[in-house]
């Protein structure tokens, strides 16, 4: 019988020896690296309903003004429970100049809002020559 690469002496020692090193248990936990540690309290933001109708904003009371937040004073937790839960507009107001022009641009171009707005369909509420709020 001629010798091959299949049937040479010690071939088979050496191929089983690898194929039970591939397939060995993983090695013992302590050379494995650290897991990231779980964070005891992981913190929750609280978000409420928001009703799925909408009417229209409607002012209170005749003399009521939309109020003025600077910006510096409200976080985002803050906006969504005071103005978006509650549908109430509100006047953002303070220094823009963290921002640079290049971000203030993008945001009036109306190409890009298409981009990251797509196909999405909002309601525009518009202020009546005698100060009523239309819808």
């Amino acid at each position: 019988m001629a010798r091959t690469k299949k049937n040479k002496p010690g071939r088979n020692k050496k191929a089983a020896a690898a194929a039970a090193s591939s397939s060995a248990a993983p090695p013992p936990p302590a050379s494995r690296p650290a897991k990231k540690p779980k964070l005891a309290h992981k913190p929750k933001l609280h978000v409420p309903s928001i009703p799925s109708h909408y009417n229209g904003f409607h002012p209170p009371s005749a003399g009521w003004q939309v109020p003025r937040v600077p910006a510096s004073l409200i976080t985002p937790e803050s906006f969504f429970t005071e103005f978006i839960a509650k549908r109430q507009p509100c006047i953002i107001t303070g220094d823009t100049s963290v921002l640079d022009e290049t971000t203030r641009a993008k945001w009036r171009d109306l190409t890009y809002l298409a981009q990251v707005a797509g196909t999405q369909r909002i309601l525009v509420e518009e202020k009546g020559p005698a100060g009523e709020h239309c819808s």
